[in-house]
């Protein structure tokens, strides 16, 4: 697993549009607000990122 920190998801409804964004782009992966990072399988990072990016956040691995 790959873990992605996303420092500026703040609230349920940032948790939320990640999630979203993720499943539109068919990655399965978890969202964690408390943390501020989202898992993923080693080989969907790279497209996560992306994904997450497009959702208008700021993710790293």
């Amino acid at each position: 697993m790959k873990e992605i920190h996303v420092e500026d998801m703040r609230c349920i409804h940032c948790q939320e549009k990640i999630q979203k964004a993720l499943k539109l782009n068919r990655i399965a992966g978890k969202v964690i607000l408390e943390t501020k990072t989202v898992e993923v399988e080693d080989g969907e990072a790279e497209k996560a990122v992306e994904a997450i990016r497009n959702a208008g956040y700021t993710p790293s691995l």
